[in-house]
């Protein structure tokens, strides 16, 4: 099953390098242009992840005869974006996330705008953050000895995560 998956994964990449769409119906994105107040502030190549989460709270029922068990939706926990980019000269995520070590983070949470591009330049996926700050921004390279490529991934924390349509 998992070679099989891995098969198809290869394959989609394959159609993707021909700037074609894969047959099954896949989407695939190859950049994702992260904007505040219509800016551009960074875009970057991967997407490392989107959560978005509401904690279950279980609770019994009991009857005459029986109990029953019941999970309910409890507590909504802050939605998170990691996007990773080749470092670049810009340094606007790192003073945005300063802002925030600094104690400022009234004024660092910004109401942001997710757009993840084909190759065609075609958006295929948006994401509205609402109040949104970066809780985490991390330098490391990638490659084996000698000259290793630098690598930036940020961390967005929002109070409130939306996709919405293309």
């Amino acid at each position: 099953m998992r070679t099989r998956a891995l098969r198809l994964m290869a394959f989609a990449v394959s159609f993707a390098s021909l700037g074609l769409a894969p047959a099954f119906g896949e989407t695939i994105a190859v950049r994702f242009v992260l904007t505040t107040d219509g800016v551009e502030i960074a875009s970057f190549t991967e997407l490392g992840g989107i959560v978005s989460e509401v904690e279950p709270s279980e609770f019994t029922i009991s009857g005459n005869r029986e109990a029953a068990f019941k999970k309910l939706p409890k507590k909504a926990r802050p939605g998170t974006v990691t996007l990773r980019r080749g470092m670049t000269t810009g340094v606007e995520l790192w003073e945005w996330h300063d802002a925030v070590r600094l104690g400022n983070v009234a004024a660092a949470r910004r109401s942001c705008s997710l757009v993840g591009f084909d190759q065609g330049g075609t958006p295929v996926v948006r994401l509205l953050l609402e109040k949104a700050w970066p809780s985490r921004v991390e330098l490391a390279t990638r490659g084996g000895e000698g000259a290793q490529e630098l690598f930036e991934s940020v961390t967005l924390v929002a109070e409130y995560l939306r996709r919405v349509s293309p």
